[in-house]
């Protein structure tokens, strides 16, 4: 079967088990994001803290406090880590139980290691860690050093899970994640961004058209003249986008992320093949209007996966 004659739905299915498949067999911790300042009377709460979990948060001024509550004996493994970017600060945990009592400190100044996390292709310094069986009850874990500044991540649990819905929620989120803690490189990202837009809205012009093509021979007419001017500034979106793309994947090939965006990337593409060739031979009984919105679509999560709010 050539790639002309695959449903978009079959595309789209294909490539959505390739993603969940991938985030799977990379990513060890289901990431969470630390999003508002905690304190000991308004904790982050800890669900499941047996499972594999990595808590992305940044220090302002005030250290961070976790909650973590069990009704029954469980084994809690806790572990700290900083982005190894220049100037990175260390953290120092402290595990105390719902009394006040000091169960356990992870020192900053304890030897720190060079860690590799697979799947965002990032660079960690893996400080000490806790490993051990405690009684049903509330748990409180801070994080701290001696200015209160800098980002970390804590990983908490060390059963390694990864549900279709979770390896979902890692794609939208540690995309986010990678530009709060880690140097994102913002020219590259404004270029890629201009191509973005040049491909992204050729193609939803051509995408109202055919929607109103469906019932007016004039329409259809319109459209075909449209995309014949239009089909330049699409072309040289989509060429700025990959060509950006590829100069930032080779800079680090060794993550899984990239691989997805890459992936995504090659796909649409294809269907770009696939949409020109339907487009120059366009008539009302063969309008691709759902091919179309199935390539806006997968663009649309392309931009989300590259473009993201720089906090740093």
């Amino acid at each position: 079967m050539k790639f002309s004659e695959l449903s978009p739905r079959i595309i789209v299915g294909i490539l959505v088990i390739v993603i969940i498949f991938s985030v799977s067999l990379g990513f060890a911790h289901q990431p969470r994001l630390a999003s508002y300042s905690s304190s000991m009377d308004n904790p982050i709460l800890v669900q499941n803290p047996e499972v594999s979990q990595a808590f992305y948060g940044q220090l302002e001024g005030n250290p961070a406090y976790y909650l973590v509550r069990s009704n029954n004996s469980f084994q809690l493994y806790v572990n700290i880590l900083v982005p190894d970017n220049p100037g990175a600060q260390l953290m120092s945990v402290e595990i105390s139980n719902s009394s006040g009592m000091s169960l356990a400190k992870l020192d900053a100044n304890t030897k720190w290691e060079p860690y590799f996390e697979k799947f965002g292709g990032d660079g960690y310094l893996k400080g000490p860690e806790f490993n051990q069986t405690l009684p049903a009850g509330d748990y409180y874990i801070k994080v701290f050093n001696a200015q209160n500044q800098g980002k970390y991540s804590l990983a908490i649990g060390d059963i390694e899970t990864f549900p279709p819905g979770e390896a979902l929620n890692a794609i939208f989120l540690l995309p986010i994640l990678k530009a709060q803690i880690f140097q994102v490189p913002v020219f590259e990202l404004f270029i890629q961004f201009i191509g973005l837009i040049m491909a992204i809205g050729s193609l939803m012009v051509i995408c109202i058209l055919l929607k109103k093509s469906k019932d007016s021979v004039a329409m259809l007419v319109l459209t075909r003249k449209v995309y014949s001017s239009i089909k330049p500034l699409m072309l040289l979106g989509v060429g700025i986008t990959s060509l950006m793309w590829i100069l930032t994947y080779l800079k680090n090939t060794f993550n899984i992320l990239g691989f997805i965006e890459t992936l995504l990337l090659i796909v649409i593409l294809l269907m770009h093949f696939n949409i020109h060739y339907k487009l120059k031979k366009l008539y009302s009984e063969k309008i691709p209007f759902k091919r179309i919105m199935v390539l806006l679509i997968l663009w649309i999560l392309f931009l989300f996966l590259r473009i993201v709010l720089i906090d740093s």
